[in-house]
Parts: structure tokens; sequence; C-alpha cells
């Protein structure tokens, strides 16, 4: 299988995903925080976190609409992917200023400069995940499927609804975490249930608490 429909897709998607960030970011205001600076140095764990979900959520789609089509192809698809060697971090350069025209909004304009490159880092990295999916798939005969599923999937209008979640998640328990709040509380809909799991998590994390007993903390990516 050519590398021409796995390159369309991954565009697509984090295209996407950087015009959720644009959206969103450009709608919410600082914390009113003591020392921004030091809330935009904890901004790294939240960036580190979205950018993991950004590519599990893009390789998770694929392997979900093969393993409807063939269940049985679960083990070698996570076979192919467990062999990928995760890349080491790359540092990100200092951003230039995202909102050009703001300067009343120091840690949002961090936030979303500094997303923004790293999403453009881990499109690299799903890119190639995907591609080695797809030579395995296609080792298995299963090359017309995919490329029917990745067509689908790169016309989903719905493709980064998932990363949005996220990202509206991440900003609320971060918000929570600088200004010493209680992490926020969430409707208990299906669509917040697993992002409830990562962001506690990682909240307890940032303020170095402890787990409860016989919690499971969430793997993203």
């Amino acid at each position: 299988m050519s590398h021409e429909a796995v390159d369309r897709y991954i565009d697509s998607l984090f295209t996407r995903y950087q015009t959720e960030l644009r959206e969103q970011l450009a709608r919410v205001q600082d914390p009113a925080v003591e020392d921004p600076p030091r809330a935009c140095r904890k901004l790294d764990c939240m960036i580190e976190t979205l950018t993991a979900f950004a590519v599990g959520h893009a390789v998770g789609r694929v392997v979900e609409a093969m393993r409807r089509i063939d269940a049985t192809l679960a083990e070698p698809m996570a076979q192919a992917i467990a062999a990928v060697k995760p890349p080491a971090r790359t540092s990100v350069l200092p951003p230039q200023r995202f909102f050009v025209d703001d300067d009343k909004r120091p840690i949002v304009d961090t936030l979303a400069g500094q997303l923004h490159q790293r999403l453009a880092l881990a499109a690299r990295h799903a890119r190639e995940l995907t591609r080695v999916l797809a030579a395995a798939l296609t080792r298995l005969g299963q090359a017309p499927a995919l490329g029917r599923a990745l067509l689908l999937l790169t016309a989903d209008p719905a493709a980064a609804f998932g990363f949005a979640d996220q990202l509206a998640l991440g900003w609320k328990f971060f918000v929570a975490v600088v200004t010493d709040a209680a992490d926020p509380d969430l409707p208990d809909e299906p669509r917040w249930q697993r992002g409830r799991a990562l962001w506690s998590a990682w909240s307890r994390r940032i303020r170095g608490t402890k787990a409860p007993a016989r919690e499971f903390i969430l793997r993203v990516a």
C-alpha cells in the first residue's frame, strides 16, 4: 500500500487538531495567578500529555476501524505498533507569539505556541506508526480494507472531537492546579469518563499527591 492514503489521513487529522487549538484557545483567558512565569513552566506536562493523546488518538482510530472489520487483526496490529521505538523528545524552540494582537494572555499564548509546535512534531511520529501499521496490514492482505477505512476516517468531520475534549479538560485541570483550587467537577457523561481519569492522574502528579488505593492510571499513547 502506498503512503499517500496514510499521509492524507494524518495531514487531515493534525490540521483539524490545529484548528481546534486555535478556536478553543482564542476564547479563554489567563487564570488569575500571582506568578505567570511559574504557571507557564507548569504547562510543559500538560503539553506533553496532549501531544501523546493526539498521537494515540490518530493511530487508535485506524486500529479500531480495522479491528471492527476483523477482530483477529488486533494482535498483529499491536505487535507492529509495539515494535516502533518512541522518539526521543525533540527540544522545542521558544515559540513566536501565537496570538500576535493579544498582550493580556501570556499563559494562553505560551500554551498555544508550544502546543502548536509539538503537534507539528507529533504528526511525524503518528505518520510513522500508521505507515508501519499499514505495512503490516498489507502483508496480511488487508490493503483494500485499510484503504477504504482511511478514506472514511480522513473525511470524518468528527475526527478531532476527541482531541478537542482533552484540550478543554486539560485547561480546566491546569487552571485548578495553578490557582490551588480543587479539581473541576465534570458531568457524568461517557465523553468525559476517559478524560476525567487521565487528567485526575495528571493533577495528582503535578500536585505531588498519591493516587487512591487500587486505582489504575490511564496510559495515553
